[in-house]
């Protein structure tokens, strides 16, 4: 015979018991966290960084679109400036540090 089944009900008003007492708590606990908090201020949202930083995105973006706005005559001069560079003596020291740059890359070129 089980406790809850004969004399008393003794693990019934037990288990009653201490769940009241737990929600009693629980509330009381509850309304001296909301009288201890103070007014919430206007706070600015937490910056994202690393793979997600998306202030970075946007103004690499926006700053990407102003320079093709601002040179969109020039960009095909200053493509063949780049091949003449790489042409011309200096050309050893960029395509090093092209390959230095591309060992560090995830992506394979």
């Amino acid at each position: 015979m089980s406790p809850s089944e004969g004399e008393g009900h003794r693990f019934e008003s037990y288990r009653v018991r201490h769940f009241r007492l737990r929600v009693a708590q629980s509330e009381v606990a509850q309304a001296s966290r909301a009288a201890k908090k103070p007014a919430k201020k206007a706070t600015k949202k937490k910056q994202i960084v690393g793979e997600g930083d998306y202030q970075a995105s946007r103004s690499f973006l926006t700053d990407q679109s102003d320079f093709v706005k601002k040179n969109k005559a020039s960009i095909p001069a200053m493509g063949k400036d780049a091949e003449k560079a790489l042409e011309g003596p200096e050309g050893d020291a960029l395509r090093e540090a092209e390959a230095s740059a591309a060992g560090r890359s995830r992506d394979t070129f």
